[in-house]
C-alpha cells in the first residue's frame, strides 16, 4: 500500500473515530480482503 497524502488522511480520519466505528471499519476491510483472496483462489 502506498502511504500517499490521500491514504494518510484516510488513516487519520479513521483514527479520530470511536472505537466501535474503527472496529466496524477494520472488520469490513478484513472481510473484503478475505473475499478477494477467496475469489483469487477460485480463479486458479
Amino acid at each position: 500500500m502506498v502511504l500517499d497524502k490521500k491514504n494518510l488522511q484516510r488513516l487519520h480520519d479513521i483514527e479520530n473515530l470511536s472505537d466501535k466505528d474503527k472496529y466496524n471499519i477494520f472488520c469490513t476491510i478484513d472481510n473484503l480482503i478475505r473475499a478477494v483472496k477467496l475469489k483469487n483462489i477460485a480463479e486458479l
